[in-house]
C-alpha cells in the first residue's frame, strides 16, 4: 500500500472545502478510524422456504411473536438466560464516499460512488451480562483518495451488539436518539406488525423455524423505524434486524437517511449473536439540491465466538470503546480482507456497493404506503448541476438558472428555469414522480439544450470554460421540447426504466457572446420536427472478473415521424469494468466498451458521432459519425507520489460505418465514415488526488498531437 505524501495544511484545506461544498458532508465526532470483517460463522446447510402467506397487520399471530420475544429480550438481549459472557473478534470497514447521485447513470439510479476515505479495524470484544461490553481496536489503518477532514462516532467503529437497546441511538445520539426498538417491551404501542411469511432452516443438524415480521410506526410523525425483522419461533429471539428510520427520528438537518442491517447467527447451535452488520448514513446539503452527497458505509463481520468461558469475563459497566496506541495498531498484521475489500471499495467499482441497504428502503417505503423517508427539508433550491446556474454555450450564449425541489407522501417533483442572453428564450424543465428507484414519473422539458453524441466530451463547467477561452464547448447543440412518461423498476443492482414520450426538436443557431470567434465551429444542422418515442433501459451489475468489478448499460428506443410512419430505431450497449485504485494494487486499469445501431430513417441528432475529446483523443472533434459504432478506451495508472503525482496512460480505438439508414443524416451532419478503426495512445498525470487529469494523445492514423485538461470524468455529473 502506498504511502501518502504530507499535505500542505492550506492546499488541504482548500482542497477539503471544495469537496465539502460539493458533497455537504460534515466532519461527525471525534473517534479513530478503521474497520474491517471476516466471514460470518452462520452455518446454513439448506433453507425450505414455504409459500408466503402475509396475513393482516396486527393480526394476534403477529402480536403474539412480538410479545413473546420482547419477553425474552426483557430478560436477556440475546433471548437464553444461560449466556452470561462470551468474547470474539470483529474486523470491519468504514468508507466514506462521494455519491455523484442520479445523473451518474442511464437509469437514474446510483451507477456508482466514489471512495473518498477508507478506514480498516480489527477489534477484541468481551461482553458479559446484564449488558456490559469492551471493545478494544487492535488493529488500524486507512487510506484518503481524496481529500477530508472526516472523523468517525463510535458507532461507525464498533459492532452494534444486543441489536441495540430497548431504544435505538446512533452517532452517540447525533444522528438517530431514543427510538423505540420493534423487539422491546411496550413496542406494540408504537408499532404495527404483519407476518409476512415463516421458513424452516436447518442450522448446526437442528430445524429452526423463522418468522419474517414487517414493521411500521402507528404515528408516522413520531420517531420510529420501518421495515422487518426475522424472529426464531423455537428459541425466541432477533435474528436479522433490518430498518430504517422515520424522518422525525433523525437530529441532523444533513441526515437523507440511516440505514441498519443487523445479521445473527445460530453460534454453537444454540445463541443467536451477531455475524455481520452493515449500516449507512447518507448527508446531502440542508438548501441546495444537486446530484451529490457524502455516504458513510460500515461492515463488520464477527467470528472467534468464545461462550462462558471458564476465565471471567472483566468488563466494567456500560458500553466502551478504546483503543490500542497508535504505535501497536500500526503494527497490527492479522488482517484477513484488504482495505478495499469492503462496501463499494475502489473508485466507482462497478458490481459492487449498497444493493442490500437500498433493498431495504425501498421495501420500508412500500410498507409505509411509498411516504417519504427521507430525513432533508421537503422544499429546497435545485440544479440539476453546476452548470445549470451559470454556463456558456454555443446556440445559447450565456445562460443563467436557479429550480427548487419539493418531496411530498411518496412524490417528489422538481422546477427548473433558466434564461440564455444569447438566445434570449428562456428554457425550462419539470418532473413529477415517485420518490426513488421505482415507479412512475412524468418530465415536460421546454427547449432544453441537448448534444449530439452520445458520447460525453467534457463536464458542464469544462465545457463553458472551454468556450471562453476559445476552444469550443466540446457539444453539438440542438433543442428539444415536449413531454415524457416514465415507469422505473429496480433490478437488485441496477433497473429497468421503460419510457414514452412526446418531442419537437429545434436547430440551434449561433448567437453571439464570448463563446463565438471566428475559430468556432459551425453549429451542425438537425432534422426538425415531432416526434413520438417509445424507449427502454435496462442497467445490471455483471460481477467480478479479471480482478474488475463490471457493469452494463443498455438502452433502445424507437420513433415514428409526424405522418406517423415508421421513423428510426437505435439501440447502445456499454460495458465498464474498472479495478480496485493504485492505493490497493500497483497499477489500477479501466476498461469502457460500447457498440451503437440504428435502423430505418436516422434524423441527424441521433447518429453516432466519433472522434477527439472524449471518444478517441488525437483527431479532429467528431469528424465521424454514422448508424453503427464501436468505441474502447482501456486506461491504466500508477501512483507516483500520492496524492500529488498519479501516472496515466490510455488507448482508444473507435469505428463508424453509414448504411442506408443514416446515409441522409450524415450528409447533413457533414460527417462521414472512420474509414476502418482509429486508434490512438496517450499518457499523462493526474494532479492534487487524481482530480485534475492532463493527457497528451496522438493518433495512430492521419491523426495529430493533442493536449486534454479535463476533471475527473467522476465528477462530471455534478459539474
Amino acid at each position: 500500500m502506498s504511502t501518502p505524501a504530507p499535505v500542505p495544511p492550506p492546499v488541504r484545506a482548500l482542497l477539503t472545502a471544495t469537496l465539502a461544498a460539493l458533497i455537504g458532508a460534515p466532519g461527525v465526532g471525534a473517534e479513530p478510524s478503521g474497520t474491517r470483517a471476516s466471514a460470518p460463522l452462520q452455518a446454513t446447510a439448506d433453507t425450505l422456504p414455504e409459500p408466503p402467506a402475509p396475513g393482516d397487520w396486527n393480526a394476534p399471530r403477529a402480536l403474539e411473536i412480538v410479545r413473546t420475544v420482547a419477553e425474552a429480550r426483557r430478560r436477556h438481549p440475546y433471548g437464553d438466560t444461560t449466556l452470561h459472557s462470551f468474547r470474539a473478534r470483529a474486523e470491519g470497514h468504514t468508507y466514506f464516499l462521494f455519491d455523484p447521485g442520479p445523473a451518474a447513470s442511464l437509469l437514474g439510479a446510483p451507477g456508482g460512488t466514489r471512495l473518498v476515505r477508507a478506514d480498516q479495524v480489527a477489534l477484541r470484544i468481551a461482553w458479559r451480562r446484564p449488558g456490559y461490553s469492551r471493545q478494544t481496536i487492535v488493529g488500524r489503518r486507512s487510506e484518503s483518495l481524496l481529500p477530508t477532514r472526516i472523523q468517525y462516532h463510535a458507532d461507525h467503529l464498533r459492532v452494534l451488539l444486543e441489536n441495540f437497546d430497548s431504544t435505538i441511538s446512533m452517532g452517540r445520539g447525533t444522528e438517530v436518539r431514543n427510538v423505540p426498538h420493534p423487539a422491546a417491551p411496550g413496542a406494540l404501542s408504537a408499532y404495527e406488525y404483519r407476518l409476512a411469511d415463516s421458513l424452516e432452516v436447518r442450522l448446526a443438524g437442528e430445524r429452526r423455524r423463522l418468522y419474517r415480521l414487517q414493521v411500521r410506526p402507528r404515528d408516522r410523525t413520531r420517531p420510529a423505524v420501518v421495515g422487518e425483522m426475522f424472529v426464531d419461533g423455537d428459541e425466541p429471539a432477533v435474528a436479522r434486524l433490518s430498518v430504517t428510520f422515520t424522518p422525525p427520528s433523525y437530529r441532523d438537518p444533513q441526515l437523507q437517511h440511516v440505514s441498519v442491517d443487523l445479521e445473527s447467527g445460530l453460534i454453537d447451535g444454540e445463541y443467536w449473536l451477531p455475524v455481520r452488520q452493515t449500516t449507512e448514513v447518507h448527508r446531502q446539503s440542508t438548501w441546495l439540491d444537486v446530484p451529490a452527497g457524502g455516504t458513510i458505509r460500515t461492515r463488520f463481520r464477527v467470528t472467534d465466538y468464545e461462550l462462558n468461558p471458564g476465565d471471567p469475563v472483566r468488563v466494567s459497566p456500560g458500553e466502551r470503546l478504546v483503543s490500542r496506541p497508535d504505535s501497536v495498531l500500526a503494527r497490527y498484521g492479522g488482517w484477513e480482507r484488504g482495505l478495499f475489500q469492503g462496501p463499494a471499495g475502489g473508485t466507482r467499482q462497478p458490481g459492487t456497493g449498497d444493493a442490500d441497504l437500498r433493498e431495504v428502503r425501498e421495501r420500508a417505503r412500500r410498507l409505509v404506503g411509498r411516504r417519504t423517508l427521507s430525513g432533508l427539508a421537503p422544499s429546497r433550491l435545485y440544479l440539476p448541476d453546476a452548470s445549470h446556474a451559470l454556463r456558456v454555450r454555443r446556440g445559447e450564449g450565456v445562460l443563467v438558472g436557479a429550480g427548487v425541489r419539493h418531496r411530498g407522501a411518496g412524490w417528489e417533483a422538481s422546477a427548473w428555469a433558466g434564461y440564455p442572453f444569447g438566445a434570449e428564450r428562456p428554457e425550462a424543465r419539470v418532473a413529477v414522480g415517485s420518490e426513488g428507484r421505482s415507479g412512475p414519473v412524468v418530465q415536460g422539458c421546454l427547449r432544453c439544450l441537448s448534444d449530439i453524441g452520445p458520447f460525453a466530451a467534457s463536464s458542464g463547467v469544462g465545457g463553458s470554460l472551454s468556450a471562453l477561452a476559445g476552444s469550443g464547448d466540446f457539444r453539438d447543440p440542438w433543442f428539444r421540447s415536449g413531454a415524457e412518461a416514465a415507469w422505473r423498476f429496480p433490478l437488485g443492482g441496477g433497473g429497468l426504466r421503460l419510457a414514452a414520450a412526446w418531442e419537437e426538436h429545434v436547430a440551434a443557431a449561433a448567437v453571439p457572446g464570448p463563446q463565438s470567434g471566428p475559430d468556432a465551429r459551425p453549429i451542425r444542422p438537425i432534422r426538425e420536427g415531432e416526434t413520438a418515442r417509445l424507449s427502454a433501459g435496462v442497467e445490471a451489475p455483471l460481477g467480478r472478473f479479471l480482478g474488475a468489478g463490471w457493469r452494463a448499460e443498455l438502452s433502445g428506443e424507437g420513433a415514428a415521424e409526424e405522418a406517423g410512419d415508421f421513423g428510426y430505431s437505435r439501440a447502445l450497449l456499454r460495458v465498464e469494468g474498472r479495478s480496485p485504485p493504485p492505493a490497493e494494487q500497483p497499477v489500477s486499469w479501466s476498461l469502457r466498451l460500447a457498440a451503437g445501431a440504428a435502423g430505418g430513417d436516422v434524423p441527424a441528432q441521433r447518429l453516432f458521432l466519433l472522434g477527439g475529446r472524449g471518444t478517441v483523443p488525437g483527431y479532429r472533434f467528431r469528424p465521424w459519425g454514422g448508424d453503427r459504432v464501436l468505441l474502447g478506451q482501456l486506461g491504466a495508472a500508477v501512483d507516483v507520489a500520492p496524492p500529488w503525482i498519479r501516472a496515466r496512460a490510455r488507448a482508444s480505438a473507435g469505428w463508424t460505418g453509414i448504411g442506408g439508414a443514416g446515409e441522409r443524416a450524415a450528409g447533413r451532419l457533414g460527417v462521414g465514415e472512420s474509414g476502418g478503426v482509429r486508434p490512438s495512445v496517450g499518457a499523462g498525470v493526474g494532479l492534487f488526488w487524481d482530480l485534475l487529469r492532463v493527457n497528451v494523445d496522438r493518433g495512430l492514423r492521419n491523426g495529430r498531437w493533442s493536449l486534454n485538461v479535463s476533471v475527473d470524468p467522476e465528477f462530471w455529473p455534478v459539474l
